[in-house]
């Protein structure tokens, strides 16, 4: 009887332990699957708009993604060519928090160096 018990507590154990890793697994599957829907969409609507992710690191309790956003034709209307967003990923027991950079942007890094005296006025969470 004291065996079970103990395996079963093990197993909990284990289990709550893992818990970070697979719910970055879930998040990975989720946020792929939202990209593929998206352009999916955008093609059925005949935009040529298009998500593409460029990296995704994937660790136990955190995961970094590089991904971009391609305007198409509103690339007129904005002047850019592309979009660069950075997320930093937080695996946690219960949720997974994801905050959102524009950091790998040549034109938002001189905006905020230029106008903001450096100082970074956007998080995205």
């Amino acid at each position: 009887m004291k065996k079970i018990i103990l395996a079963v507590i093990l197993i909990v154990i284990l289990a709550g332990a893992g818990t970070p890793f697979f719910s970055g697994l879930v998040a990975e599957q989720m946020v792929k699957k939202c990209f593929s829907d998206i352009n999916k969409r955008y093609a059925d609507a005949g935009s040529d708009i298009s998500l593409e992710i460029i990296r995704y690191d994937r660790h136990f309790f955190s995961s970094r993604i590089e991904w971009k956003l391609r305007p198409g034709s509103l690339k007129a209307v904005y002047g850019l060519e592309e979009i660069v967003f950075i997320e930093r990923v937080t695996h946690g027991f219960a949720s997974v928090v994801s905050i959102t950079s524009l950091e790998k942007n040549k034109w938002f890094k001189e905006f905020v160096s230029n106008r903001l005296n450096g100082q970074n006025p956007l998080e995205i969470m």
